[in-house]
């Protein structure tokens, strides 16, 4: 099926391919409405694998991040191969860094809080080098000195809610936390930071024990000692030259990004073809 797919390309020099097996294996096509009915359907589809081993592959690590976050958010362990755990990047970076200064009191997580809702970056900067003891004083010696109304609002809002994070912290009243906190950065988030805000919310609520222990659990460092056995493993399309997996699955085929608008077909059935001869069986 994949020569069938390439031989379209005339720059391409003829070449006989065949395959090392008799059987073709299986090709499905998922018709679904949205991204979201993707994401339950490949859920719903690698749960009931078992051990089986399935690779996902997706144009960008974007995609990989939604991926990863509705897999964990159902129970189904990844791997990711290649680029950042969902965890480290993006709005769910500031989302774990917030919950981490909650359980801590460090800086970090609330100045890159405030810088990503909009506060003025040499305020923010300025008061990091402050050595004010805890987050809360902090953030009220912010507020007095706020550059603009932008920021002292950003400033006010976010003291507000640490006070009531932390409060229903100690009393391990986690799920209070967890969605506060989103609540809190979801003012601030585009609609594609805002869906995947929902997904690594939703996963890390569904984990158990304190913010700490959750913490503890997402970090890579906890992890690196976890077998790929039984993992779905997640790779860019590019990354995954060379490779191969009993079952793939390329997400997000779609008018738009794959093929994508701003390249040639010739290239968009070359990315393709990688794709679909990762696969052994499936």
């Amino acid at each position: 099926h994949a020569a069938k797919l390439i031989v379209h390309n005339t720059d391409r020099a003829p070449k006989n391919i065949s395959a090392d097996r008799d059987d073709d294996g299986v090709i499905e096509v998922k018709r679904v409405a949205d991204r979201n009915g993707e994401l339950d359907e490949m859920v719903r589809l690698l749960a009931t694998e078992g051990r089986a081993q399935w690779a996902v592959l997706a144009r960008t690590n974007a995609i990989l991040d939604e991926v990863e976050a509705a897999l964990e958010t159902g129970g189904i362990p990844t791997k990711r191969s290649g680029g950042k755990s969902i965890w480290e990047s993006g709005v769910a970076a500031i989302f774990v860094g917030l919950l981490r200064s909650i359980n801590d009191d460090s800086w970090t997580g609330v100045a890159n809080a405030l810088a990503f809702a909009g506060g003025s970056g040499s305020w923010i900067n300025a008061h990091s080098r402050e050595e004010v003891r805890g987050c809360i004083d902090r953030l009220t010696q912010a507020v007095e000195t706020a550059p603009n109304e932008q920021s002292r609002k950003v400033g006010l809002a976010l003291r507000e809610g640490l006070l009531s994070w932390t409060t229903q912290s100690q009393k391990e009243r986690v799920s209070l936390v967890v969605y506060g906190v989103s609540g809190f950065l979801s003012r601030y988030c585009k609609e594609s930071q805002l869906r995947l805000l929902e997904r690594v919310r939703d996963s890390f609520a569904q984990l158990s024990g304190t913010i700490g222990q959750r913490l503890s659990f997402i970090s890579r460092n906890d992890r690196k000692d976890e077998s790929v056995s039984g993992m779905v493993q997640l790779l860019t399309l590019h990354s995954s030259k060379g490779l191969e997996f009993d079952n793939v699955w390329i997400a997000a085929v779609e008018e738009g990004n794959l093929p994508h608008t701003d390249a040639l077909v010739e290239d968009e059935r070359r990315l393709m073809y990688v794709g679909m001869t990762r696969a052994r069986n499936r």
